[in-house]
């Protein structure tokens, strides 16, 4: 079980909450950290999925903890993000919504014998989701460690980026919620129904 794969992803998790206390500081060093903390987990997240292939050590554990491994660390910054004021509360809270209730349902499919493999479109979501908050926090580092050198001119360039970011998780969020649900429909019917 415990594989070079499954240990990445592991690692990933286990980077949260420290992720979470560099990101909550006042000190901009520390918002340094927590971006590469950040940066570090998404290079562990194509990782280990590389490794699973080429290693074929894909385990029934790492298609689990795997995808749960992107939503720690995501629901942790964006949480963090609505805390501060950074990022729009009703998004935070589409977001987390949406993956708590597809988390559920996918233990609850996988309790049946049933595996929800993820779509296309949901690894999009999780790139974008990613996107925006590398872009969050790599935007007030940069103007802050670059100072003068940084150029105002392009801070609404990159606001306008990081919000077009941020929508299209939003929405891509939303619909891969509702297309799992609906698709898997038979499985959402027999859960409500025994």
């Amino acid at each position: 079980m415990l594989n070079w794969p499954n240990i990445l992803t592991l690692l990933r998790i286990l980077s949260a909450p420290v992720f979470l206390v560099f990101l909550l500081s006042n000190s901009t060093a520390h918002h340094t950290a927590a971006f590469f903390i950040f940066v570090g987990a998404i290079a562990t997240d194509i990782l280990d999925g590389y490794l699973a292939r080429r290693l074929n050590c894909v385990t029934d554990f790492g298609k689990v903890i795997d995808p749960l491994a992107d939503k720690v660390i995501v629901v942790t910054a964006l949480v963090s993000f609505a805390s501060l004021g950074v990022v729009p509360l009703w998004m935070v809270l589409a977001i987390v919504a949406r993956e708590l209730i597809i988390t559920g349902f996918r233990a609850v499919a996988g309790a049946k014998g049933i595996y929800i493999y993820p779509t296309t479109l949901a690894k999009w979501k999780t790139a974008f989701q990613m996107a925006a908050i590398a872009g969050i926090l790599g935007h007030s580092i940069a103007a802050h460690w670059l100072g003068k050198e940084w150029p105002g001119a392009l801070d609404p360039v990159v606001d306008g980026a990081i919000a077009f970011t941020l929508w299209v998780a939003v929405v891509l969020t939303l619909v891969t919620g509702v297309w799992y649900l609906w698709k898997n429909r038979q499985v959402v019917a027999d859960i409500f129904v025994r």
